[in-house]
């Protein structure tokens, strides 16, 4: 048989494990909730009008045939206009890549929307970046290229999405 005092010993005990269970379910919650925010700020800046004309144009018009060709057409001493271009892109990803390494975006919650868009972009810049890399002793993104890298592998883990 249960005693009142036992009653009273157990009542804050369980008190205590349901405001502990509460705060850490409003942590989760939270922490999602700033992640949905981030991602969508991010998500403003992609979906702008002027980040769209860019990143078309990098994916669709330019064109070159090796890296000299590139560094020629669109290097910054013969036309910065294009290399600035590339830069804003490239530099979107690569935050996005820091923040996803970081932990505060997931993959997962960035594939639906950005994965077509990172593939695309760093496939089409994967030889120019890597030969820079190998002139300046250094690989120039390294954050997008982990992006890039992150997004194949949670790709060749679910095909279907």
């Amino acid at each position: 048989m249960i005693t009142i005092e036992q009653i009273l010993y157990i009542i804050p005990v369980v008190a205590l494990a349901a405001s502990i269970t509460y705060y850490a379910m409003a942590i989760r919650n939270q922490n999602k909730t700033r992640q949905t925010q981030l991602f969508m700020n991010l998500y403003q800046v992609y979906r702008n009008k002027e980040f769209r004309t860019i990143y078309n144009k990098l994916i669709f018009e330019m064109k070159w045939n090796s890296y000299e060709d590139y560094w020629e057409k669109y290097g910054p001493e013969t036309n910065p206009e294009s290399f600035n271009e590339q830069s804003t892109v490239t530099a979107f990803f690569e935050g996005v890549g820091y923040l996803v390494k970081m932990g505060e975006l997931s993959v997962e919650s960035i594939y639906g929307l950005l994965a077509h868009p990172i593939i695309n972009m760093f496939e089409k810049f994967k030889e120019t970046n890597e030969e820079y890399g190998k002139s300046a002793g250094y690989y120039p993104y390294p954050y997008f290229k982990y992006l890039y890298e992150k997004t194949i592998e949670y790709k060749n883990k679910h095909p279907n999405r």
